[in-house]
Formats: C-alpha cells, structure tokens, sequence
C-alpha cells in the first residue's frame, strides 16, 4: 500500500461531504457481496486513481487499485469503511457508499470525478424527494416556531401546534425510513432535520434545546467508518461558538462532551470538524480542540495534523491563543521549552546578532526584566543567527541573562515558523495559563502591559 499525501483541506472540501452523501443518498445497503469495487474513469492513465481517506481535516491517498484494465480500476473494499473516496486529487474525487449489488459500478470522466454517477446501484429517489423538501423547509417552520411565541389566539396557536406535530411525525417516518435501508445514512441526514418543540416559552430556551438535543437521532457509538459525522460536529461546535449564554469554558466542556461519547473509529472525525471549524471562526477555543487532535492523531493522521498546525499558526497572534509549543537548544546544550515557564509571564523575544534594531532594544529589555523578573516575569530569547559564536557574544555583550534557545537556522529557523515571525525584533507576551495576551511589544509597551499585571 503507497501513501500519498495531499495536504489542502480547504473550507469548500469540508462543506462539500455533505454534498457528496445528498447525491448518493439511499443508495442501498452499506455493504458489497463483492470483496472489489470498480471505477470506470474515462482519460484518465494508469494508476491515476486512487481510494482516498478523509482523516477529519485532510485528505490522502490510500490504496491503488488492484487490477487496471483500460479505463476500469478495481478496489479491494473494506466492511470498516463502508463510505470512502475516489478520484485523482483531493479536489477531484467523489464521496462513495459502496452498494450491496456488486456489478454497481461508478462511471466519471477523468477530470470530472463531481460528475460521477453510480450505475446499476439501488436507488430510492422518492425517499430522496421527501429528504431534499424536508430540508428545505426548515428555515420556514423555524420561522414558525418562533411566530407561535407570539401568538395569543388559541385557535391559531392550536393550528400551527398541530403543524409542528405533523412535522414531527415526518421527520421520525423519513429517519425510520433511511434506517431502515441504511442506518449510517441517519448521520448524514439528522443534523439538517430538527424538530419543532412548541413547548418552549422564548427564543433562547429554543436555541438552548436545539443544542441539547442536536445528536438525539444519531448513534454516536457506531462501530463502521462515518467520514460524514464531519458535517455533524462542524455544525454543532458554530451553533455552540454563536452561543451568547455560554462561557468559554462551558463551549469547551459541551464540545468535548459529544465528542467524547464518539467511537474510536469515529473521534477524529468529530474532533476534526471541531478543530476546523473554530479556528475558521477565529474562536481561540479551536487551538485547545486542535491541540486534542494533534496530541492524539499526530502519528496516524500526518495530512491533518499538518492542516491543523497550519491553522492554528494563521491564528497565532490573536489574543487568548495558544502558545504553540517550541523546543530549542541553548548555546551550552541545554533543551528548553515554552511549556516550561507555564505559571509565569513570560516574554518570548525573537531576536538576532545581526539585527540593528535588535541590539538596540536589547538594554531597554533588560531594564525592565530586572524589574519584573522577582515578581514572575521571564524572557525566552529565541535567536534567528547562523553562526554560534557571534550569537554567544551578543548575549554577552548586552548582558541577556535569561535563557536563550536556537537551532541557528537564521530566517530557516524551526523554531519562528510556529509564531510566524516575519520581521525581528518580534515578541510574544504569554500568560502563566500558556496563552498569548501581547504580541510585537517594544519595551516601554511591555513595561505598561507589566505595570497593569503587577498592579503598579
């Protein structure tokens, strides 16, 4: 098996999974009698397609077909993965549910695999009629539920109370229904179809149920690969982020929650959404859940532990962001971390010999670290230098006492790009939490910024 890496999940990919389930919805049971699986991709050459796993954020090339001949591939599938990917590219592939009739096939030009149909597959397209007008009306009985509040007539109010029980029971017969032919279909379909409870007395208790009850038709401890549980979370952490009721740390909690009742097969699907989504949205709570991803999928996901890290330096900078993690050597063979300063502020300084403005600062620097540095303040120089002996004497020369750390890489240097520094002098003021509360702080800046920390 050849690993091809494809490492740009943008915002479009993510949103178009669900795209991909609508137009194969109902397209059979999940599994095929058949150990193989063909493709048939006019144009396109030998060994061009390929299966592609979605790892929550990215994606990447998995498996080569077994058997080419002309224009048809043959795949070996997998029980574990009912739903999976095929194409050229992570931008050209198609979400596919591999039918029970195992002479369906999928047919595509090379270029267009968007285009693809599924041929002799088994179809319901009435279901999938009563599924796309179901969507469609949620913003109008929404709309509804939110007039009934209003309402003081009780032949009125009876009326559209029997409408959103007539709803009801169409949204249990639809989810029955595609259970019925295929329960994984059920994630594809449950986030996009609440229903109405016209028990609730004002907007925000409606808004506080939906988030309750958001997952209520979905069996989050499903034992087969669910790529599109993606689609689920992602909506669940925005409505959960637009919250104006909860706190910080309530987000976080609620979050991690749902994700944790996900099966294992499934977690980096709901923590990827997750991740994605928020640092999208600029919430800093997205570098936490990221930080959740990373830590547990950075040797078995590299595609989307890379995105995420991409992701997470985008938000770096921002106020309430985490400190990305860097370790380094200092001129005497010491390893340091930031990690290592959590419970103080501290000053991570970017820095260089060469730099002018640099060796200028530097002694305003060191005036205000020895006013601080007894109340728990601390500086971590970070040098952008190449050649160790002039970086050694720099430090001597301006009399840095705190500890420095470089891989003497110059503008290469590892150890920027986590910050993306783009000019020096850069510094970065953290919190004792590890968070970032300060950013490109001259000297007299920081004094201010430790005045009002110190209570001076």
């Amino acid at each position: 098996m050849e690993i091809l890496k494809t490492f740009n999940c943008n915002t479009n990919i993510m949103k178009s999974i669900f795209s991909f389930v609508v137009f194969f919805t109902l397209l059979g049971s999940l599994y095929s009698q058949s150990n193989t699986f063909q493709v048939y991709a006019i144009g396109c050459g030998t060994n061009q397609v390929h299966e592609y796993r979605f790892d929550g954020v990215g994606f990447e090339a998995i498996n080569k077909p077994i058997k080419v001949d002309g224009d048809k591939y043959y795949f070996e599938t997998s029980k574990q993965r009912p739903y999976t990917f095929f194409g050229t590219a992570n931008n050209n592939m198609k979400g596919v549910f591999i039918p029970n009739n195992p002479e369906s096939y999928l047919v595509t030009n090379c270029q267009l695999f968007n285009k693809s149909r599924m041929i002799k597959a088994d179809n319901n397209p009435d279901l999938s009629e009563l599924l796309t007008s179901l969507v469609s009306q949620q913003e109008s009985i929404a709309q509804k539920q939110l007039s009934y509040l209003k309402l003081e007539n009780k032949k009125e109010k009876n009326l559209l109370k029997k409408e959103f029980q007539a709803y009801n029971k169409r949204v249990d017969f639809i989810l029955d229904s595609i259970a019925a032919i295929n329960p994984q279909l059920v994630y594809s379909v449950a986030p996009a179809i609440q229903k109405i409870n016209p028990d609730l007395k004002n907007e925000q208790q409606i808004k506080a149920w939906n988030l309750e009850h958001f997952f209520d038709n979905m069996n989050l401890q499903a034992t087969v690969e669910v790529p599109f549980i993606n689609n689920a979370f992602g909506a669940f952490v925005r409505k959960i982020q637009l919250s104006k009721s909860l706190n910080e740390e309530e987000k976080l909690s609620a979050i991690r929650n749902q994700i944790g009742k996900v099966s294992e097969i499934n977690k980096a699907y709901a923590l990827g959404a997750a991740a994605s989504t928020l640092l999208n949205m600029s919430a800093s709570i997205g570098t936490k859940i990221a930080e959740d991803y990373i830590n547990k999928y950075k040797d078995t996901n590299p595609v989307g532990t890379k995105v995420l890290n991409q992701m997470v330096i985008k938000m770096n900078g921002a106020n309430g962001s985490i400190a990305p993690e860097i370790t380094g050597t200092t001129p005497d063979g010491k390893t340091i971390n930031v990690s290592d300063y959590k419970g103080k502020y501290l000053l991570i300084d970017f820095w260089a010999s060469w730099c002018g403005p640099c060796r200028r600062e530097n002694p305003n620097v060191v005036k205000v670290y020895n006013k601080y540095k007894e109340k728990g303040f601390e500086i971590l120089g970070v040098s952008l230098d190449q050649n160790k002996d002039r970086w050694v004497k720099a430090i001597e020369q301006d009399q840095l006492t705190w500890e420095h750390i470089s891989d003497l890489k110059g503008w290469a240097s590892e150890l920027s790009k986590p910050y993306g520094v783009r000019s020096i002098p850069h510094t970065v003021l953290v919190d004792p939490t590890g968070r970032i509360i300060a950013t490109k702080l001259r000297a007299h800046t920081l004094e201010q910024q430790l005045s009002k920390i110190f209570g001076e």
